[in-house]
Order: C-alpha cells, then structure tokens, then sequence
C-alpha cells in the first residue's frame, strides 16, 4: 500500500532523519523550496474551499512533508479556521482512498493509527421481519478504549457507543462502519500528532506561516485574493523568485489601496512581496491615505510598460468578479 496516499501515517521527524541521516533533517526539508511550495499549495485549496486533488506531490516525499508543513504552518498561525477546514478536505481526500482499500489495509490504517484491532467472524441476530430472523456479519473488532478514544463525543449517530455492538471489551462492526470509525480516527489522529511536532526554524518555512497569517486576515476581513486580476497575480507570484519593480510596486499599491484592502492586510503583502521590512511596512501603509487619488496604469500603459497583459480596468475587474460570485 502506498503511504502517498495517507501521509498523516508518516512522522515526517522521523522520516525526513531517515531520509537524511541526521537529527533536524525536517529543517532542511522545510528549505527546500518546491516543498514549501507545495505545502502552500495545500493552504491555497483550503482558503479557496476546493476539493484536493488526490495527489498534490509527485513522490511520497513530497506528499508527506508538504501534508506536515502546511498543518505546522496554520498552527504557527494560529490560523484555527483555516486549520478545521484543511482537516476536513484532507478527510474527504482519504475518504476516496478508503472505499477502494482491501480489508487488509483498512486494517493496516487502522494499527499504524495505534488501534487495536482484529479480522473476526461474528454473526448475530439484527432484526425479525415476517417471522424470519435477519443475521449482521461483523468482521472486524476494535478494542474499547481505542475506540473511544477516537469517538467520544462524536456527532455521527452510528458511532456513539450506546449504537455499538460490544462483546468482551470490544467493538464489532462491518466493513462500512469501520471506514466510518477510520475516517473519525483519521481527523482526531491528525489534530493530534501537530498538536506535538516541533516545527522548523528556516527563512522558508516562517515565510510560509507569515503569508497563512495574511491569509486568516483575509478571511476575516473578506479580501478575495483568487478573485484578484492576473496582472496582480502575477506581480505577487513573481516576488517569490525576484525583486518587483518600482513600478509593479505601484500598481499592486494602489489596486489594494482602491479595493478599500485592510490596513494590516496591505502591511502584510508588503512584506511578503519583499518591498520592505515590517517596521517601514507600517510606515508605507501609513503614507496610503495621501495615494487615495491615484490608481494603478490603465490596460494600455500596463502593457507598453510590460508590466502585464490585461484585460481591462483593473479595480473594475476585481469589483466585477466579486460580484459575480456573489450573485453565483
């Protein structure tokens, strides 16, 4: 069984010392630019409530350390919204796996998890209909404690305990209950295990946890940035790789500065985009009200300066595309 499916089965500490061979070898994966990446991919779906594809990495490598990073990255965060929402869509990625997964690994799942747990045969009387008795096949029995340890107080009905079969300290269920029980273990498992891992100490990696923290800014104060133009798009992806021009700089100012963007949000985009350090970010956020007149190039002159190809105004475009999705 390929572990690319279920990272959360990985202890990427462990795993990155192996890969390594030496202690805090999650610090040099965590620097590793197409990892990071990657990780903020993740965070991208989540703020955007997409479905996750099946696979975000091309290796397990990166499907492990990208799952790891982006969660240490909303706890840094402390981004608990967003956190929630990723748990969620990382379930319903798992939950596809798991309806195709042998009895096997179910249980394979199930032990790397810490459950104890047992293919058995059990049949017993469910219900009486017409005067015939309907038997249920139980296959599989789960140990209590570790039962209840991913269940207590759930919301689903058919896993409270008082809706379980017990018999001698442990749970009997069949098949789809288990993938029921797995995909509640699976949630509270993850929760768990980020809750202890130490996270890196690398430029790249406080990188990642600042723009998360733009990004729960974001949600908060209702900025939509994946409804932004792609010329401001492109001006923030190219300040990953190099420096902005004085120009592009402009433009991306003040398009936020008309859009009515928050105050901490500007702050932070300058920042991330490299345009200055935290104490001038607050100075250049302070300048904004006397830029409130200005806006950014027209179309034509975006494109003589080649700055960007658009398509029209852009305050207009974004304001435009927001209204679109409202009305959607």
């Amino acid at each position: 069984m390929s572990l690319r499916k279920y990272p959360f089965l990985v202890d990427p500490v462990v795993y990155s010392n192996e890969i390594l061979g030496k202690t805090r070898g999650l610090d040099d994966i965590a620097g590793e630019e197409p990892i990071i990446s990657l990780a903020a991919k993740r965070i991208e779906y989540t703020v955007r409530g997409e479905p996750l594809p099946d696979y975000i990495g091309t290796t397990t490598e990166e499907e492990v350390f990208s799952f790891w990073l982006a969660f240490l990255a909303l706890r840094e965060a402390k981004s608990i919204s967003l956190l929630d929402k990723m748990i969620k869509l990382e379930v319903d990625r798992v939950k596809r796996f798991l309806e195709k997964e042998s009895l096997d690994n179910l249980i394979f799942i199930a032990k790397r998890m810490g459950v104890k747990v047992d293919i058995v045969e059990l049949r017993i009387p469910w219900i009486i209909k017409g005067g015939k008795v309907y038997y249920r096949e139980l296959n599989i029995a789960v140990n209590i404690a570790d039962y209840l340890k991913y269940t207590a107080g759930t919301r689903e009905e058919r896993l409270k305990l008082i809706n379980s079969f017990l018999l001698k300290g442990r749970v009997y269920m069949d098949t789809v209950l288990f993938k029921l029980f797995l995909l509640e273990a699976i949630n509270r498992f993850i929760l768990e295990k980020v809750k202890n891992i130490e996270p890196p100490e690398v430029p790249a990696f406080l990188k990642l946890v600042s723009n998360t923290r733009e990004y729960e800014i974001r949600e908060v104060r209702g900025i939509k940035e994946e409804l932004f133009p792609n010329c401001i798009l492109e001006i923030i992806s190219k300040s990953r790789t190099a420096k902005i021009s004085g120009e592009e700089a402009y433009v991306l100012l003040t398009f936020l500065n008309n859009i009515g963007a928050p105050r901490e949000y500007i702050e932070d985009i300058i920042v991330r985009v490299g345009l200055a350090p935290r104490d001038k970010a607050k100075l250049i956020v302070g300048a904004l009200d006397k830029l409130r007149d200005y806006t950014p190039f027209n179309c034509d002159e975006l494109k003589a300066r080649s700055i960007c190809d658009c398509k029209g105004n852009l305050i207009e475009e974004y304001f435009r595309a927001r209204r679109g999705q409202a009305h959607y």
